[in-house]
């Protein structure tokens, strides 16, 4: 069941096309007759789906542990579009996002508009799970060739393959629905593709043993349930007043993972790490959170659907990478997670950042 809940602002007749968005996903996902999602009013549930009218089409990926807004404005409540946005609710990214894409796309840089580009970044595997299924350029999912094109005259993505059509907005695709089923268990995921292997669920292999420097992507950790994304960046994050300037070492090209404030407030982002055996834990990595209107911080011990609150930084720490240092202990036999949890501040001075990330066991 997935409550939602629909702005009285919107005409009957928007209202009317929202449902009717949500019950073509309902009817295309179905398997063996009986439904995969099922979409419900809002009754009380900490966790939903809030439709709001406002600037633009977006919508954070994921639903997080409270609500997640689906904002659609003027020009967004098309059928297709609407179904968009849900699908990022419902924790699917964009597919020119995927870490394949260079494969089939070319994206033209130079013709992007200003203050657009990161709507064009591409993430590594693992830190976005692609659920074993091949590129797809009839994604609903899919920009169009012109998206955000300065010069309209010319396409902004570029497809490799001859004859095919980007950017549509009328229809989830079989792979759209095939993708949500494994999303949320309705059918197997499978073990491997002809072009897409299945990312791993296992421990941090990336730069020393048990280290994540971010350099080859998140390492399995996955933007599971997060409302907004955690993104890999390099160099300074693109607000003045908040982020850092480079990563942890100080290289302007050295890469770290952020939550970028602007368009997220009071929002957060949820970071989660492959299933690690009981034991006691030492996690040890840098944070950045320097910004007037910082949020905070938080890390969890997940077991199951329990969450345990390990620890909490709250407020503008300085423009300075600090180092964040945790004991972990989870007893036998359950098997857990960490949970790295950014929220986002009231304006766009509230940008986080983490680097150089280590879990090793026994005591820091």
């Amino acid at each position: 069941m997935l409550p939602y809940e629909i702005s009285s602002a919107y005409s009957s007749f928007d209202q009317t096309s929202i449902r009717n968005a949500m019950k073509t996903i309902e009817d295309k996902t179905r398997v063996n007759g009986q439904n995969c999602i099922t979409f419900t009013p809002h009754n009380g549930e900490q966790r939903y789906i809030r439709f709001v009218s406002g600037s633009g089409c977006h919508t954070p990926v994921g639903m997080g542990f409270s609500s997640s807004a689906v904002t659609l404005g003027r020009g967004c409540l098309r059928i297709g579009t609407i179904m968009h946005e849900i699908s990022h609710a419902l924790g699917m990214w964009h597919e020119q996002s995927r870490h394949d894409r260079d494969n089939y796309v070319t994206i033209d840089f130079s013709n992007i508009q200003s203050g657009h580009e990161r709507n064009f970044d591409k993430y590594q595997l693992g830190f976005i799970d692609e659920l074993g299924q091949p590129y797809d350029y009839e994604s609903v999912m899919h920009y169009s060739a012109y998206a955000f094109s300065q010069d309209r005259r010319k396409p902004t993505i570029i497809p490799k393959q001859r004859g095919v059509s980007i950017g549509q907005r009328t229809h989830l695709s079989p792979i759209d629905v095939k993708e949500i089923q494994i999303l949320y268990g309705c059918i197997s995921r499978p073990t491997s593709t002809g072009n897409t292997p299945t990312p791993t669920q296992a421990p941090i292999v990336h730069g020393t043993p048990g280290t994540c420097t971010f350099e080859n992507g998140a390492c399995g950790w996955l933007n599971e349930a997060g409302s907004v994304g955690w993104a890999i960046r390099e160099g300074k994050t693109p607000s003045q007043g908040t982020g850092p300037s480079g990563d942890h070492s100080g290289s302007p090209l050295g890469h770290y993972l952020y939550v970028e404030a602007s368009g997220h407030y009071s929002q957060s982002a949820f970071l989660t790490s492959p299933m690690y055996p009981s034991g006691e834990y030492c996690l040890d990595f840098y944070f950045d959170m320097y910004g007037q209107s910082m949020g905070y911080f938080r890390v969890y011990a997940r077991i199951g659907n329990n969450r345990q609150l390990i620890h909490q930084v709250t407020g503008d720490q300085g423009d300075r990478w600090l180092r964040y240092r945790v004991n972990i202990n989870v007893p036998s036999p359950a098997s857990f997670k960490i949970e790295l949890e950014g929220h986002v501040g009231t304006s766009y001075t509230s940008d986080i950042a983490l680097d150089d990330l280590t879990l090793h066991q026994g005591k820091c």
